[in-house]
């Protein structure tokens, strides 16, 4: 495996995808950090943004940027960086690219989890907690959001050769081969 300094590995995908359930894997496998944009939000517990969550909006992309900048900065670049659900809008996707050369970093990859509605609903059903932004309404508003939103993103992320996409459908341990996989790992 190739030198994980300054590393960071993107994991994107819809609603319930497995986003943060690849990211911690795989961030654990390469000895790095997780980090994910919805708990990184849910955990500010600033209420303006908990009631953008709640409603299944996107929070702007200041908090964004903050919020992740600052998370990211944390982390000693000797340690790889998984990210999760992130550079959502084409804005986050260009910013991110432009700043983590400035903290001595750099994205390898961009894994897209591919999956379909069905296939998240059932996951949402069956997921642990009572989330506001697990109702069915909220989910299939963010499903329809993601979609729209990111689209540029992944064309941008496509155009620069980092984007790789990935079958989330199927068990844990076969979407984690073909994340390993589209990692380079």
């Amino acid at each position: 495996m190739e030198s994980s300094q300054g590393r960071v590995i993107i994991l994107m995908g819809p609603p319930n995808a497995g986003k943060d359930t690849q990211a911690f894997r795989l961030a654990e496998y390469m000895g790095g950090i997780h980090i994910g944009s919805g708990e990184l939000l849910r955990r500010e517990a600033d209420p303006r943004v908990m009631e953008v969550m709640a409603k299944g909006e996107l929070v702007s992309s200041d908090d964004f940027r903050r919020l992740v900048g600052h998370a990211i900065e944390k982390v000693p670049t000797i340690k790889p960086v998984v990210l999760a659900g992130i550079a959502k809008k084409p804005e986050e996707a260009h910013w991110i690219v432009e700043y983590l050369p400035t903290i001595g970093r750099r994205i390898d990859k961009v894994i897209l989890l591919n999956i379909t509605m069905d296939e998240a609903k059932r996951r949402s059903v069956e997921r642990p907690g009572d989330r506001a932004d697990d109702s069915p309404r909220v989910q299939e508003l963010r499903w329809q959001r993601y979609f729209e939103m990111t689209k540029q993103s992944l064309e941008f992320f496509r155009g620069m050769g980092l984007l790789e996409e990935v079958d989330a459908q199927g068990s844990r341990a076969e979407v984690a081969r073909r994340v390993d996989q589209a990692a380079g790992l």
